[in-house]
């Protein structure tokens, strides 16, 4: 099962988004070889696995449904979110399907 997903931005950074916490994600550094958090303003993210998320040319980052399991239930996320230029600003934009 796919529990995070993975962004490669044109810097070498690694955007991972999924099972973590929900108002931050895990950032690495291919060049450094070092890990950050980064915490999100805004809505938060609700810890999700089998999302998928892609990287557009303005730079950010659009994450697409998934499934969350709160008290053993999975329930299916049918929402986008965009996270507005998340290296800059670090907000988060939901869109409800």
């Amino acid at each position: 099962m796919l529990i995070y997903a993975a962004v490669l931005l044109p810097d070498g950074v690694i955007v991972y988004i999924g099972e973590c916490a929900a108002a931050g994600i895990w950032i690495f550094d291919t060049k450094s070889y070092t890990w950050s958090t980064k915490t999100i303003g805004g809505s938060s993210i609700e810890p999700r696995n089998g999302h998928s998320a892609v990287l557009t040319k303005r730079g950010d980052i659009i994450v697409y449904s998934g499934e969350t399991n709160t008290n053993g239930t999975n329930t299916v996320q049918s929402d986008v979110l965009v996270l507005d230029q998340i290296l800059e600003s670090g907000l988060i934009q939901i869109f409800h399907l």
